[in-house]
């Protein structure tokens, strides 16, 4: 059985990390698109404050070749505030009814309404812990890419002190899914330890779907009262070193080699401006100097291949990178399709841009 968690730090050192639990075979590089996705969280304030409305986005896609239910993006009606130790499955038990955990519901926790793009959200409490496993909650669920909530005025106080840590903070963790099915309250078995997900994925039948048709996700939310940090600002794009047009997208021959080795390779690079290498007091201790950002991107695609689907643009002592393209292989048939380049800072800073891609028989 596989398993798929997505965490998406927007404010923290953990950030587009995809873990797995699995047997059998393994996973197409995570960078080649064939499955429901959630790429990529983004805060539009990555480090927030005390008392700050925030609205968090992500960036999901379906790439099933066949789609039998569409997929849907959903919420989860719930801002879990300074769990222990950080850990984000230290909120399971409050999700699922059984113990505080940590979490609280948004009513608790934030003292304002969480929203989505469906609308106001219900409290986590009004629809979990109080069914039996199987309860279908998708006509609960906020929808869509978005969801606001306001942060806690006292997150930062209540989080107990992190020997190391620099300044103090608070975190607020949000959960997420997409389900090309319904959203139904798991079964859990308190013998098998505290990080079951409560929710799960399922098809008509009720039966759970395979790990190509949902992803369970969480996103971080850092909180601090001095210290700031901006999402990454893209400048654009370039392809074979010209400058992409971001609405009409990439163009190019579809490989006519016999063997996918000696295709022709094409030069993609990210640009992202120089101001995006903020300071960063990670690591730092008091009364030392900020360092800096690290800042890299990261490639997903539907169609075609790269040599590297992540690249680092800014190190955290050595500034900007030099020699940051990745190598762009086109398929061996015309076709048409997405790439995606996400960039994100060591602090959780997140930004994306969209590119289509067409692959025609002859050169453009």
């Amino acid at each position: 059985m596989r398993r798929r968690i997505v965490p998406w730090a927007t404010g923290g050192v953990l950030g587009g990390i995809v873990v797995l639990a699995a047997c059998g075979p393994q996973f197409e590089p995570s960078h080649k698109v064939d499955s429901v996705r959630i790429f990529a969280a983004s805060a539009d304030k990555p480090y927030a404050k005390p008392g700050d409305d925030v609205t968090v986005e992500l960036l999901a896609y379906d790439g099933r070749a066949e789609q039998p239910e569409p997929m849907q993006v959903s919420w989860i009606p719930f801002v879990c505030t300074n769990p222990p130790q950080d850990l984000y499955y230290a909120c399971f038990l409050s999700l699922a009814g059984t113990d505080a955990g940590g979490g609280r519901s948004v009513a608790d926790a934030a003292g304002a309404d969480a929203t989505s793009d469906g609308g106001r959200a219900i409290g986590a409490a009004d629809i979990i812990g109080r069914f039996p496993p199987g309860t279908d909650l998708t006509p609960f669920l906020p929808k869509g890419p978005k969801f606001s909530f306001k942060m806690p005025e006292n997150i930062v106080d209540t989080h107990p002190p992190v020997e190391g840590a620099g300044e103090p903070y608070g975190l607020a963790i949000l959960f997420n899914i997409a389900c090309a099915g319904r959203v139904v309250l798991a079964e859990i078995d308190p013998s098998k330890g505290p990080q079951q997900v409560p929710l799960a994925c399922v098809g008509k039948d009720g039966e759970p779907l395979g790990p190509k048709d949902y992803v369970f996700g969480f996103t971080r939310v850092f909180a601090y009262k001095n210290d700031v940090n901006t999402n990454p600002v893209i400048d654009g794009l370039t392809f074979d070193g010209q400058p992409v047009d971001l609405a009409k997208g990439i163009v190019v021959e579809r490989c006519k080699a016999e063997k996918t080795r000696d295709c022709e390779e094409h030069k993609l690079d990210t640009k992202v401006a120089a101001s995006s290498w903020e300071p960063s007091r990670i690591g730092v201790k008091p009364g030392e100097p900020p360092r800096r950002e690290q800042i890299w991107v990261s490639y997903y695609l539907t169609i075609g291949d790269v040599s590297d689907g992540a690249r680092l643009l800014y190190d955290v002592g050595q500034g900007a990178i030099t020699e940051t393209e990745t190598k762009f292989i086109a398929p061996a048939f015309a076709t048409e399709g997405t790439i995606w380049a996400v960039v994100r800072d060591n602090r959780g800073g997140t930004s994306w841009k969209q590119i289509p891609l067409k692959v025609q028989e002859d050169k453009p």
